[in-house]
């Protein structure tokens, strides 16, 4: 079982294999997504979930006819962005 705490702010659902969820965030915060297992409840685990915006321009103030850069504070999983 899933059991989000704030459903305003994530959405979670099965994946359509291999036993994964499908987490979609709606909003910036934080939540917390409890995970156990319906056999065994005393198994159980908490992940903590920081939501943020992905990308955002790097540069405050754009006036027409800039080019804009973005900047992501999303990374790979060796690290890189």
């Amino acid at each position: 079982m899933i059991f989000p705490f704030r459903f305003d702010l994530i959405h979670v659902a099965h994946g359509s294999t291999n036993d994964t969820i499908v987490a979609k965030t709606t909003s910036v915060g934080q939540t917390i997504l409890k995970i156990w297992d319906d056999n065994n409840p005393r198994m159980a685990d908490y992940i903590n979930i920081d939501v943020g915006y992905a990308i955002k321009p790097a540069q405050a103030n754009v006036t027409l006819g800039d080019v804009v850069c973005l900047t992501s504070p999303v990374v790979t999983a060796s690290g890189k962005t």
